[in-house]
Formats: structure tokens, sequence, C-alpha cells
């Protein structure tokens, strides 16, 4: 689907002169409307915070100035977004045996797409060959259920069809690469989207009677206000505090403690 929405970017962009003409009548509509004239921005002589864009009319001027960098700052955002790292979360999903035996996905190219973790794996070098013997176990599963006639209603239910069956079908002894892989694709996050736990914090901790408090003591203070069920002892954070801060009166008291 990302693919075929950059491909339609892409070509509206190469036809921009057609469709512009079409999206130009409709915004010439819609102005009229609200009483807003067809104008363009005048040229200015020194050219500082805008460049003059050559144009012969109004709507030449806004294809080109609007209309053409738009299409191309789409298009350059969803690859970068998409497909640089997409193609990465892609090779862990042709990790499921139903779809790594349907989509023969070549076990050089599954590689090469899955070695962008490959700090996180315990023996890379092994990997290659992992994940052969893991097309192997499940082409000879699948042939095995396909003989028997009466279980062929049970095929799908028997090949793991999802990141979590197959993490529970990975031995982490036999397959330990695959099963570190397959444990990093079911914890990645569905977005970017930062929790908005933090943000209630915020009003809280940082008032306006305490605007001048510094970065670090507001976050040292976010945390523990986030994990306060988790009680640290009273004597392990003053033994780490005078550790931090060595004085002669803090080590005389810790040494008399002692």
């Amino acid at each position: 689907m990302v693919d075929e929405s950059i491909e339609e970017i892409k070509s509206v962009r190469k036809d921009i002169d057609a469709t512009f003409v079409s999206w130009y009548r409709d915004i010439t509509e819609l102005a009229a409307n609200i009483g807003v004239a067809e104008s363009i921005p005048r040229k200015t002589s020194l050219q500082r915070n805008r460049s003059n864009t050559p144009s012969q009319s109004p709507m030449e001027f806004y294809k080109r100035s609007l209309a053409i960098p738009l299409l191309d700052s789409l298009t350059a955002q969803m690859e970068d977004r998409f497909l640089r790292d997409g193609r990465h979360v892609g090779a862990l999903l042709n990790l499921v045996p139903s779809i790594f035996l349907t989509s023969r996905v070549e076990l050089g190219t599954l590689r090469e797409g899955v070695m962008f973790w490959e700090k996180d794996l315990p023996f890379p070098k092994s990997l290659e060959n992992e994940l052969r013997r893991w097309e192997t176990l499940w082409k000879r599963r699948k042939d095995r259920e396909s003989v028997q006639e009466e279980m062929v209603r049970q095929r799908e239910a028997r090949i793991p069809d999802n990141l979590l069956l197959s993490l529970g079908n990975c031995d982490v002894h036999s397959f330990p690469n695959i099963h570190r892989l397959l444990l990093i694709a079911c914890t990645l996050p569905i977005t970017s989207a930062e929790a908005e736990r933090s943000f209630s914090l915020m009003r809280r901790i940082k008032t306006y009677a305490r605007s001048a408090m510094c970065e670090e003591r507001f976050t040292d203070l976010g945390v523990l206000a986030m994990h306060y069920s988790d009680r640290i002892p009273a004597e392990e954070i003053a033994k780490a505090f005078v550790q931090e801060h060595p004085r002669r009166m803090f080590q005389a008291s810790l040494f008399s403690e002692t």
C-alpha cells in the first residue's frame, strides 16, 4: 500500500501540468465564494526572505511555488518514513512461517534485511544457517500435514500465521538468532507517539512558583513521580549522595554510622 501510494504521488507529479488545471479551477471557485481575489505576491528587488518564482500567470506561480514542492516533499518524507525503516520491519514479518512459505523470499535477501539488528543477535554469523534450518523445519511440517487429508482444515492452525505464535513455536536453543528477531518484532512500537503520562506530570511538578527549576532536577522529579510505587531506602540515597560529593563532613558522618 505504501509503494502504491508513493507511485500514485509520483504519477501526479509527473503529470502536474494537466492535473493542476482541475485543482486550480476548484481553488478559484472556493476563492470566489469567500471573496478572495486571484493574485500573486509582488516581486521583490532584493530577495531575502523568499525567492521570486518565475511565472507568467497566477496559476503557473502557485503550481511552481506550492503544488510541485508539496508533492516532492510528500514523496521524500514517505520514502524516508516507510521505505527506509519499513523494509527492515517487513523483513521481520517474513520470519512468520505462513508468510515465509508462501512468499518464497530468498534467504540472502531476508538475511540482509534482518541484519539491521546485527548488534542485538547473539550469534550473527550463524544467521544464514538458522534461516535455512527454519525453512526446512516448516516445509517438512507443511508437507507432513498435506499428506493427511483429514487435517487440511487445521493446516492454518498448525502453521503459525502471526508473530506471537511464531515466537511460541521457536526454540531459543535451536534458533537463538531467529528467536531474538521474533522477540524484537513483537516488542516494536506501532507508532512513535510519546506517552502522555509525562505531560500530565509536568503541570503538577513544574508550577508557576517553581518555574526556575533546572532540567536535571525536573527530570529526576518526573521519574520519581512516575515510579512512586518503587520505594528506595533513604540510607541508600544518602550513601550515594555522599559518594557522589565527597566532603570531610560527609565522610566523617558516614564512617561514624558504619
